[in-house]
C-alpha cells in the first residue's frame, strides 16, 4: 500500500512511498508500470504521461493541462520584459523587443 502523505509542490502532487517496485527495461526502451502504482495514480491505457529530471529522479506524471502552461508562459514572458509586446513573424517580434528594451534583451 502507498503512503498517501503529500506535499504540494509547483503543479503536481509528490507522494511519497515506502514501496519499491522493480521493472525491466526492454529492448525498446519500454518499461510497465507495476499495477498497484497504476490504479493509485489513474494511469490509463494510451494515456501521454510527461518524463522530467528531477534533482537526480526520473518523475513521471501527466502532461500539464493547457491552463498551466500558459500561467508559466506568462510569468516567464513578464520576467522578461516581453509579456503585452503583440507577437509578429519572423524577427518582427525581435526587433520590437529590442527596440523597446535595448539589444541586449
Amino acid at each position: 500500500m502507498l503512503d498517501h502523505s503529500y506535499t504540494e509542490t509547483g503543479s503536481y502532487i509528490r507522494y511519497s512511498s515506502y514501496m519499491t517496485h522493480t521493472s525491466t527495461i526492454t529492448s525498446k526502451g519500454q518499461v510497465t508500470i507495476p499495477a498497484e502504482i497504476r490504479r493509485e495514480f489513474g494511469f490509463n491505457p494510451g494515456q501521454l504521461v510527461t518524463f522530467r529530471v528531477e534533482e537526480g529522479n526520473v518523475l513521471i506524471e501527466p502532461p500539464p493541462r493547457l491552463e498551466e502552461v500558459r500561467a508559466r508562459l506568462q510569468s516567464e514572458m513578464k520576467r522578461k520584459g516581453t509579456w503585452g509586446i503583440p507577437y509578429t513573424s519572423g524577427d518582427g517580434w525581435k526587433a520590437a523587443v529590442r527596440e523597446k528594451y535595448g539589444p541586449e534583451s
